[in-house]
């Protein structure tokens, strides 16, 4: 058995404070905390200081509890863009963005909500705040009406389910036009979706140009639906002769 390296016991220490805030998935009070964590609550304090200024956990004023914080959800969207299917989907929304000349996002469902992994800056120069880590609202978003939709949510789902995308203009930015779809797994699960943005000029829902970029979409989101599904096939498939292999050995 190979030596264990040795490390920096306060990274791990760090790592395990993460981790029980990660478990929790809710923010927490600083006892319970460091009880998780297996921690004096006085030594679990001193590291929550110094992962405050990183970014990595926040504090409620008002309750004074412990929750993940922006630098911790960045880092766990950045992970995701190295998975192989979030990889096909961010490839498809960057030859869509190229193509159109528009801002797309790709966007999961995390712990706070719908939330962006991935920005492609079309030709435009718009002013959103948009960029990865960024949580859509759930409503008077386009991307917030597809993950509502999915969710059941009453008229939303039936519109976005007859349709396939949902839309708005001049919300909740003036001027500021987006048209978002949803891309499915091979169970027919919300997977991600992926949204065009753009100046009302550039995406007037109404117009032949705009029809045409949301069709793009559609077409783009199809392609993309269809290579989660024959990986999926792919995976079955060498699990199943894997398997084969291991009851005849």
């Amino acid at each position: 058995m190979s030596e264990k390296r040795r490390g920096i016991q306060s990274v791990e220490i760090g790592g395990r404070i993460l981790g029980a805030l990660m478990r929790r998935a809710q923010p927490m009070m600083l006892k319970d905390l460091a009880a998780d964590a297996d921690l004096a609550p006085a030594q679990a304090h001193a590291y929550l200081a110094s992962l405050k200024r990183a970014g990595f956990v926040e504090q409620n004023p008002e309750t004074g509890r412990y929750l993940m914080g922006p630098f911790a959800v960045r880092l766990a969207m950045a992970r995701l863009r190295t998975i192989p299917a979030y990889r096909q989907v961010i490839g498809a929304a960057t030859r869509l963005g190229t193509e159109l000349g528009l801002m797309v996002t790709v966007t999961v469902a995390g712990p706070q909500g719908a939330t962006v992994i991935h920005r492609h800056d079309g030709v435009e120069t718009l002013n959103v705040n948009i960029r990865m880590g960024t949580v859509y609202a759930p409503e008077g978003t386009a991307t917030g009406r597809v993950f509502g939709a999915f969710a059941g949510d009453g008229q939303a789902a039936n519109d976005v389910h007859r349709c396939g995308y949902a839309a708005v203009s001049d919300e909740p930015v003036p001027g500021v036009s987006a048209v978002a779809a949803p891309v499915r797994d091979a169970a027919g699960t919300l997977f991600a979706v992926l949204t065009l943005v753009a100046s009302g000029a550039r995406l007037a829902l109404d117009d032949e140009a705009g029809r045409a970029a949301r069709g793009r979409l559609l077409e783009i989101c199809a392609e993309a639906e269809a290579a989660l599904q024959s990986d999926a096939v792919a995976g079955t498939r060498d699990e199943m002769q894997s398997s084969t292999r291991r009851r005849r050995s």
